[in-house]
């Protein structure tokens, strides 16, 4: 393996994430499977199809996918489904190539592999996640992690977390940040304002779920403690219908949940807020705030997780656990117009330092690096420079 080309033609990216509805876990598979593809055309003007296997699928499953993954080239013949698939199937459907695992998860039988692990959550934050979960992630992952050729995760506190729990061998992980650039190929669906009668610059947006270290309730708190007059929250994501059902009533007129929505309704929401509210405890990354930056939406943001590691000087930063806090900020950037300014600008900045190419681009350098592929690291330099 010399040449960038023939690294990218040596790779099989484990397709398991495009059979579920897609999470920001998944997100970051299938942006980095993208952004490969794009640099093969970059580098030889033309795009041989990523190999992507997928467990067994209906016909009509396997179409859908597809045509989500048109940039592949997939194979879907495996007799299992999900997890025993993925452990004693996928290993063996690869012709020798590189496996990419980067969904936490990956088969045991196979060394060649590129495996990410994003957070260490069920150690961190064990309250959101069911027992057997919990117990499948704790047993497998170490064994993982020591078995990969290959470890990424996506920031230094993931790193740091990871190794204190003894997930990952100390020294043995790549960071491999994020990118936020997808946000670019997505159209606003601005119908979605006059849909539930939200107007441009007066509501505050936040989104998570009813997961405890996503913390919503400190944020909804917060709302119900400004003062009348205070532009209302909108609260999107799954799994908050408890929440919708215990809060919604309590703080009448500041308080909209919307659930899910459309990737196209949700960039109009972050296009339009006066702000976007993001109070988690503890996050491995933390994609929404650097997607509400890209928007030119301010942030205010969590103190918690990788969250200043990732948002660096371009946040107003709240303690998750002071509701009083996260009221101060919003009543800030509600009445001053030069602090959003300020934030909106910073914002725009910030997340054009991460793209999903020079993730990809920083992905094969960590083969080369195994491989011990000075010319192939060079060459993938140069491109990361471009």
């Amino acid at each position: 393996m010399t040449t960038v080309y023939q690294c990218l033609n040596q790779l099989t990216l484990n397709g398991r994430f495009a059979t579920r509805p897609m999470t920001g876990v998944d997100r970051v598979a299938y942006e980095i499977g993208l952004a490969i593809s794009q640099l093969c055309l970059e580098v030889e003007g033309e795009a041989p199809r990523l190999k992507v296997l997928v467990p067994k699928l209906s016909a009509q499953q396997f179409g859908e996918v597809a045509q989500r993954l048109s940039f592949a080239d997939l194979s879907g013949e495996g007799r299992f489904s999900a997890q025993i698939w993925e452990q004693f199937e996928l290993p063996f459907g690869r012709a020798g190539n590189w496996i990419l695992n980067l969904c936490n998860m990956g088969p045991l039988l196979a060394k060649r592999q590129v495996l990410m692990i994003h957070d260490a959550q069920v150690y961190l934050a064990p309250e959101s996640y069911s027992f057997a979960f919990r117990c499948w992630y704790r047993m497998i992952q170490p064994w993982l992690a020591r078995r990969a050729s290959v470890l990424l995760t996506v920031s230094e506190y993931s790193r740091e977390r990871l190794e204190e729990v003894n997930v990952f061998p100390e020294g043995k992980a790549t960071v491999v940040y994020n990118g936020i650039d997808h946000m670019g190929r997505i159209e606003e669906d601005s119908s979605v304002l006059k849909k539930h009668n939200l107007s441009a610059g007066n509501y505050f947006l936040t989104m998570g779920s009813g997961d405890q270290h996503k913390n919503l309730r400190c944020a909804i708190e917060a709302a119900k403690q400004c003062p009348a007059g205070t532009p209302p929250l909108v609260v999107v994501g799954g799994n908050v219908s408890v929440l919708k059902r215990d809060l919604e009533p309590l703080v009448p007129g500041r308080l909209l949940f919307l659930e899910r929505v459309s990737d196209g309704e949700l960039k109009a929401l972050y296009t339009n807020a006066l702000s976007f509210v993001f109070p988690s405890i503890t996050e491995g990354f933390g994609l929404p705030p650097l997607e509400a930056m890209y928007c030119g939406c301010p942030v205010i943001a969590s103190t918690g997780g990788a969250i200043p590691e990732i948002c660096g000087d371009a946040a107003y930063y709240a303690d998750p656990k002071d509701p009083q806090a996260w009221r101060d900020a919003m009543v800030s950037l509600a009445t001053d117009q030069g602090l959003r300014a300020k934030l909106k600008a910073a914002g725009s900045a910030r997340s054009a330092n991460y793209t999903w190419r020079k993730s990809a681009i920083e992905l094969l350098q960590a083969i080369a690096k195994i491989e011990e592929d000075a010319e192939l690291y060079e060459q993938l330099n140069t491109l990361k420079a471009k």
